[in-house]
């Protein structure tokens, strides 16, 4: 999209792996105990995923850290909060 401003949010892999939900065949919500190993592996998941898109994150206009946010609405606080001002104006008008 030609005129997106695109933002990065950013945390540490053992926030991320805190906010994860699981879902069964269904996408159902499931409540499930991460065992020692799992959790493990979905931090080298994660750790991989991070450093994957590590240089498409690069070209973003703004990189927002979330860390310690449990909530999608502190979340999006922050990253108003962080926005320039005028990214919020409307250009059409």
């Amino acid at each position: 999209m030609q005129d997106a401003f695109v933002v990065v949010l950013i945390d540490i892999s053992e926030n991320i792996l805190e906010r994860i939900t699981f879902y069964d065949i269904d996408s159902r919500p499931v409540n499930k105990i991460v065992s020692d190993d799992e959790r493990l592996y979905y931090l080298r998941e994660i750790r991989k995923d991070i450093r994957c898109f590590k240089r498409s994150c690069r070209k973003a206009n703004l990189v927002v850290d979330i860390g310690g946010s449990f909530d999608a609405v502190d979340a999006a606080s922050r990253v108003l909060e962080a926005l320039p001002p005028d990214v919020l104006t409307d250009s059409t008008s």
